[in-house]
């Protein structure tokens, strides 16, 4: 009869579902729900507190300036203005963290890092970040961007470089925001690079040693480089 009544004295209760305590059968902790592991929890956390953090960002930035066009009653135009500046902002973005990520992923090819998932999260999340700073540095220039993309021709060509005059009004002053953004990119990719070489032990200063895939990627980064700087000579 004390037997069906429970567990003898001493002893710890059986575990149950949503618990962690190992169970009798396997001797492994039972399952439990996501947002109860740890990693679950600071998951909730950070959306619950992240997404509003952005929303007032987001709000702080756009809403004055939305509130003074529409006392102007050009609140379309405002509307025109943000839609090319997040046009512009996402182009920038995933054009970044795409080179980032892309070589990241060559530089890690070959390691265990690159196989497990706190690795590829890393990875990402560094391409993300890089992509976002460099959006948030030129967003600025969305007037030239629109320039750009709406260009058009003067008709009248200019006596010493033979272009039209619209190439230096529109398509000049983006290919120079263009390249000079390049130029950074690349060197950005150069760092990340040698340090994950530097990492794996794969680049070395001390004494000078470099594996001929690390070789073979920074020289490729190089000649990039040099392209850019000559394009925008």
């Amino acid at each position: 009869g004390l037997a069906e009544e429970g567990p003898p004295l001493g002893e710890p209760p059986p575990a149950g579902p949503g618990t962690s305590e190992p169970s009798p059968d396997t001797g492994r902790p039972a399952w439990r729900p996501f947002f109860l592991r740890p990693r679950g929890r600071a998951t909730v956390v950070v959306i619950v507190l992240g997404v509003p953090v952005i929303a007032a960002y987001i709000a702080a930035r756009t809403l004055p300036t939305a509130l003074w066009f529409d006392e102007l009653g050009q609140l379309d135009v405002y509307g025109r203005i943000f839609a090319a500046t997040v046009e512009f902002y996402v182009v920038v973005m995933a054009t970044v963290a795409l080179f980032i990520s892309a070589n990241l992923a060559i530089a890690l090819r070959r390691s265990e890092v690159a196989k497990t998932f706190p690795g590829v999260l890393a990875s990402i999340a560094a391409s993300l970040v890089t992509g976002s700073m460099f959006a948030s540095s030129v967003e600025g220039h969305w007037q030239t961007y629109l320039l750009w993309r709406h260009r058009q021709t003067f008709g009248v060509v200019d006596p010493i470089y033979g272009k039209d005059v619209g190439f230096f009004v529109f398509t000049l002053p983006f290919e120079r925001m263009v390249s000079g953004l390049l130029l950074w990119l690349v060197a950005v990719a150069i760092l990340y690079v040698a340090l994950v070489y530097m990492a794996r032990g794969e680049l070395r200063f001390r004494p000078r040693h470099a594996t001929f895939p690390a070789q073979l990627h920074l020289a490729g980064l190089a000649a990039i480089f040099l392209l850019v700087v000559a394009w925008r000579f």
